[in-house]
């Protein structure tokens, strides 16, 4: 199958650079949203900026090793104002805490420029000991003060110098599943989709361990950590996989031809019994197909394949239950009629009837004037299986089975209007038997055990028949 490929895609792209050493010291910081100083003139889409400051610098500094950061959402919410640093720094205890404010100015969209203005406040000197202002126009060059910021945070906080590295998340095939990606235990951003793609600066010479979480199942995708060097780039890329697994189909019919196919959208590939399907594409729809000789469409079934998940099909070939008549000879007594139910195509029960012309001699023709002959008959129960072959397919099949027979005497009609009084003989036989089939044609061998007489004798009989047999 095309798709058959590894399940994780990992493509490392080295480029020159050292690594910096580890942070051992854990620093609480926190970095409120800049507020927005804009005067009315220019306020149209100046509050979008708030955001594009807060969230690159945000997200650069949660995932350095040693760093805790309160909760994004819970610093959006935050009503923050410089001029009361110092009661909001004793509510919120931290080592720094970052802030600013920003304003877009200028009379046309072309003229406009941003002015910012970053502070830093230390818990331990208990006042501001970082000031620095930034102009930047309002386009790319936005993130060129972005750059300019967070080298300004890293030094004066964490005492390092701002080393990059890129993380490159794409080449994701995961179709309709969705993960959760955390940098480090710290969530990032919802993966779904083909085409996801982001670049992530991080501090370079830093461990990030790097999660994908299925959303549906909690189970961990992907696990990995990286530590990036000065000016590398590591792109990170996954594949969804899963394995389909295919038996053997049972109960094939000995002349029929099977195919099977394995089909996503206009994709379509034949596959084979008893075959384990590896490293297939997840997170999408399939269908399978067992099509007997090149026609009949007799299974069929659509699952979705989830990630790391292994789904068995189980193809069967359409059961053969139904009804069916055997008719044989000299089978315990002259004429005997089997009506079979079929519970599917190899295990059977059914009825017997058997009847037999007996001629009246002796005491029965004196007992009877008139009369040439009764009727012997038997009813009873047959409970079998094949075990070789099946109901239905080609060729020689064998089945087993046991019986029990109750045997009785129905004299003429004419007896009936006579007024003596008749109790016929009666007699109970119970035993296995076998039968050879091929196509309609039946051979049959019996062994029974026959009490008589109350008990007080019995008879092991063997009946050997031949007879005929019609599904129905």
């Amino acid at each position: 199958m095309k798709k058959f490929l590894p399940f994780i895609l990992l493509i490392v792209l080295p480029c020159v650079g050292f690594a910096s050493e580890n942070n051992t010291n854990r620093v609480n910081l926190m970095i409120m949203p800049l507020k927005n100083m804009t005067e009315k003139d220019n306020l149209a889409g100046s509050e979008n900026y708030r955001i594009l400051f807060f969230g690159p610098v945000y997200n650069f500094v949660q995932i350095i090793p040693g760093v805790s950061l309160p909760d994004r959402d819970k610093l959006l919410s935050m009503k923050f104002h410089g001029s009361n640093i110092t009661t909001f720094a004793a509510l919120n205890p931290s080592d720094f805490i970052i802030y600013g404010d920003y304003a877009l100015k200028g009379k046309t969209k072309k003229d406009q420029k941003l002015y910012i203005n970053l502070y830093v406040w230390s818990q331990k000197l208990g006042a501001v000991f970082f000031q620095k202002s930034y102009t930047s126009g309002t386009d790319f060059e936005v993130l060129d003060a972005i750059d300019n910021m967070l080298e300004d945070i890293v030094a004066q906080t964490l005492q390092k110098q701002l080393d990059v590295a890129t993380l490159q998340f794409s080449g994701f095939r995961i179709g309709n599943e969705k993960y959760g990606l955390y940098i480090n235990d710290k969530y990032i951003s919802d993966v779904a989709g083909n085409g996801y793609s982001m670049n992530l600066k991080v501090l370079a010479g830093q461990k990030y361990q790097v999660t994908l979480r299925n959303l549906s199942t909690t189970a961990v995708a992907f696990d990995q950590t990286f530590t990036p060097k000065k000016g590398e780039a590591i792109t990170i890329g996954y594949y969804a996989v899963g394995v389909i697994d295919i038996p053997e189909i049972p109960n094939k019919k000995s002349k029929s031809v099977y195919d099977l196919y394995l089909i996503h959208a206009a994709e379509t590939n034949k596959v084979s019994e008893k075959t384990i399907l590896s490293n297939i594409y997840a997170g999408r729809d399939y269908t399978f197909w067992l099509i007997e000789d090149k026609t009949n469409y007799i299974y069929t079934n659509t699952f979705t394949l989830h990630d790391k998940e292994t789904v068995k099909i189980k193809p069967v070939v359409k059961g053969f239950g139904g009804f069916s008549m055997r008719l044989n000879l000299n089978d315990g007594l002259l004429f005997v009629a089997y009506g079979d139910y079929f519970w599917n195509n190899w295990f059977y029960t059914g009825i017997l009837l058997g009847i037999s012309p007996v001629p009246l001699i002796g005491d029965w023709g004196n007992a009877f004037p008139g009369e040439q002959f009764m009727l012997s008959m038997a009813g009873g129960i047959d409970i079998g299986a094949y075990i070789l072959g099946s109901r239905g397919s080609q060729g020689f099949r064998l089945a087993a089975g046991v019986s029990a027979r109750y045997y009785f005497s129905v004299i003429a009609p004419e007896l009936l209007k006579t007024s003596m009084v008749f109790s016929p003989a009666r007699s109970f036989v119970v035993g296995p038997h076998v039968m050879l089939e091929y196509e309609f044609l039946m051979l049959s061998a019996g062994f029974y055990f026959a009490p008589l007489a109350n008990f007080e004798t019995y008879q092991f009989p063997i009946t050997l028949s031949l007879g005929v047999r019609f599904h129905f």
